[in-house]
């Protein structure tokens, strides 16, 4: 008889108080440098990471540029995980691992109003962040509310925000519920390193938001920081 499956977690992955998302930056790696397109702001970032994040030869090439990159890394270690692995993982229902895509996109004010306003099927004018009803959420997040006074749907998308010390949006987060979907997932907006970032992970991890948004904001200012 074949080895048991381990069961899908229904518990966020324990963090070390002290992580590392930089620990693959050292002097003796092999790097890749390119350029991110920032279309909308008309600039472009430049990037120097290690060649193992990268899993497709035609990622690999330096000099190349595009207008977005995708990163696939276990949560808590932020080691590369492969396609392959990521399979291999999925069939034992191990989920211990995050993707995000590095990118340029609309303001997060924009991108909260949409999520919150985009299941609305009466003609109106949709109402500005500032005026889309609040309340407190999980793990100290703000949940938003649609602007028409209406109740969330049992199988609606649920909207999350976090604000900076000085009340600015810093991110924004959209996460199944339970009667959505099988495997509840959340999708989380923030911007880190002068860059968009759209982070990807089951919502068992939500506890973890804070943390996931630290080490992947740290990723990034060593991916663009390093000298080239």
């Amino acid at each position: 008889m074949g080895a048991l499956a381990e069961p899908v977690a229904t518990e966020p992955t324990l963090l070390a108080e002290s992580r590392t998302p930089c620990v693959a930056f050292t002097d003796e790696a092999d790097y890749v440098s390119q350029s991110l397109i920032m279309d909308l702001e008309n600039r472009q970032v430049q990037l120097r990471i290690p060649k193992p994040f990268f899993e497709d030869f035609w990622d690999r090439r330096d000099g190349f540029a595009d207008t977005a990159e995708l990163f696939r890394v276990e949560i808590g270690t932020f080691l590369p995980v492969s396609r392959a692995e990521t399979g291999r993982r999925n069939k034992q229902d191990i989920w211990n691992w995050m993707t995000f895509v590095i990118s340029d996109r609309i303001p997060l004010e924009e991108l909260a109003e949409y999520h919150v306003e985009k299941d609305v099927t009466t003609v109106r004018v949709p109402p500005t962040f500032s005026d889309l009803p609040r309340s407190d959420g999980p793990f100290g997040l703000l949940s938003l509310r649609r602007g028409d006074g209406q109740k969330q749907r049992p199988n609606e998308r649920e909207v999350f925000v976090s604000l900076d010390s000085i009340g600015s949006l810093s991110s924004v987060l959209t996460c199944d519920t339970p009667l959505s979907a099988n495997y509840p997932i959340c999708i989380h907006w923030f911007r880190a390193a002068g860059v968009d970032v759209e982070l990807d992970y089951r919502r068992v991890e939500l506890p973890n938001w804070r943390a996931l948004q630290e080490d992947v904001t740290a990723f990034l200012t060593c991916s663009t920081s390093s000298p080239l």
